[in-house]
């Protein structure tokens, strides 16, 4: 597996904006202060917030729910502030019991985007301890989680910053060369200074 620092990723990604979708780069909210906010969600999560989310909320904590081009992540998804994983995560644990723990969702994935139409839709680090540790996989209300979309949140910022570069979807998510004739990939694209993801 290939090591892909966040740090350097992420700044593929925004450095890509400010040129290409300034008003999406401009919906990114300042890094995560120190103190209660950090604490708060460290005890939401109980196998302790992933370095690599760490990371990169260190750098931007989020980004703006209300500011149009918020949701410049593959598929319309928008980076979620230290608040809301802490509230989502809540919401989310307090619907699980037994029966579902690990299918539909599992205390201790933590939810690091959402689709800003939907609250209880996210791409998630899988935080247990184990070799799916780091994980990245997607969860949807209506059918739950979906477990190994990529090996790490690096490797989800690598493939997000390919994508924006070389104008093609993500590889994670990309038609398999089987698909039927005409399915369209989802690829990257501008309007107004935003960018949106569009078949």
């Amino acid at each position: 597996m290939a090591d892909h620092d966040v740090a350097r990723e992420w700044a593929r990604i925004v450095d890509w904006l400010q040129v290409m979708a300034p008003r999406s780069a401009a919906a990114l909210r300042g890094p995560v202060g120190a103190g209660d906010r950090w604490g708060n969600v460290r005890r939401e999560c109980a196998a302790g917030l992933p370095d690599e989310l760490a990371q990169l909320l260190a750098i931007h904590d989020g980004a703006d729910r209300d500011a149009r081009g918020a949701a410049f992540l593959p598929h319309g998804n928008r980076l979620m502030c230290v608040q809301e994983i802490a509230a989502f995560r809540t919401a989310a644990n307090g619907l699980v019991d037994e029966e579902v723990a690990g299918y539909w969702w599992h205390p201790e994935w933590v939810p690091f985007a959402t689709k800003s139409e939907g609250v209880m839709d996210c791409l998630f680090i899988d935080a247990r301890v184990g070799p799916g540790r780091g994980h990245i996989g997607s969860f949807f209300d209506e059918s739950g989680g979906e477990l190994g979309w990529w090996p790490s949140l690096g490797a989800f910022l690598a493939d997000t910053a390919g994508a924006l570069e070389e104008v093609r979807p993500v590889a994670a998510w990309s038609p398999p060369p089987s698909a039927a004739v005409g399915v369209r990939p989802v690829l990257p694209q501008v309007t107004d200074d935003i960018l949106v993801w569009q078949r």
